[in-house]
């Protein structure tokens, strides 16, 4: 009988960290879905800045070691083990080196990147998840000189038969 136990226990740790080491696939074309956020506003295309104002589509690919993030006019690739990767931003259209890291905290993604603006560092966190709805939630803490923004779109996963 304490066989029987031991093996059951055995099964279910190794089950359990096998389960703990799959990570979601936030692979896919995302668009946004209009008043999922209450009073906040999509802003319109083109501003500059980061992912989560971009009002247009954002397209995710990802394999075992990266994930690459673009909405058409920026693109940005991070190494998921941690290590650092350097993107470019563009201010006034010249590019500047943001130096971000990512890594999975259960099962969110988050991205922390820092760049010059103007002088000073910018902050800036990225959490990307799917929820319980089959959406991807981004959300984003900006820390610059003495302000400090948030900002959350959700998308859903663009088809080409319902979501044009």
């Amino acid at each position: 009988m304490r066989i029987a136990v031991a093996v059951v226990n055995i099964a279910f740790i190794v089950s359990a960290t096998g389960n703990a080491q799959q990570r979601p696939s936030l692979a896919g074309t995302w668009k946004p879905v209009p008043g999922a956020i209450p009073n906040q506003p999509l802003p319109t295309t083109g501003q500059n800045g980061v992912f989560a104002k971009a009002s247009g589509s954002l397209k995710i690919t990802q394999d075992g070691k990266h994930l690459t993030l673009g909405d058409g006019s920026l693109l940005a690739t991070y190494a998921l083990d941690g290590s650092e990767t350097v993107n470019a931003i563009y201010q006034r259209d010249q590019p500047v080196p943001e130096r971000a890291y990512a890594k999975w905290v259960g099962d969110r993604l988050v991205i922390t990147a820092t760049f010059l603006m103007s002088g000073d560092t910018l902050h800036t966190t990225r959490t990307l998840f799917v929820d319980l709805n089959g959406n991807l939630v981004f959300e984003e803490r900006t820390q610059f000189r003495r302000l400090d923004t948030r900002s959350k779109l959700v998308y859903i996963k663009k088809t080409s038969s319902l979501i044009s």
